[in-house]
């Protein structure tokens, strides 16, 4: 994680708790996503496999054309009441 994200962003981060794997079936193939929670330690983004970036509050991630396998990890992110807290503020 730490290591695709300095590469891809140029961020170094700290890997923290790791949420539930989710697993998905595409029609032609199969994803296990091991999603985790990450704080930026250092770095400004740079975009190096990506064409933007944009910051966004959790109630507005919903908006994003998510990918069909990444609805259920954003689904139980926002479940979390550390995130709920955070939207509250």
């Amino acid at each position: 994680m730490r290591r695709e994200l300095e590469e891809e962003l140029a961020l170094n981060v700290e890997v923290g708790e790791a949420l539930k794997p989710m697993t998905h079936a595409y029609q032609a193939f199969t994803v296990v996503l091991h999603p985790f929670i990450c704080g930026i330690r250092s770095g400004e983004i740079v975009l190096h496999e990506h064409a933007a970036f944009v910051w966004l509050s959790p109630s507005k991630l919903p908006e994003l054309d998510w990918a069909e396998a990444d609805r259920p990890v954003l689904r139980d992110y926002l479940k979390m009441p550390k995130v709920q807290k955070r939207e509250s503020l």
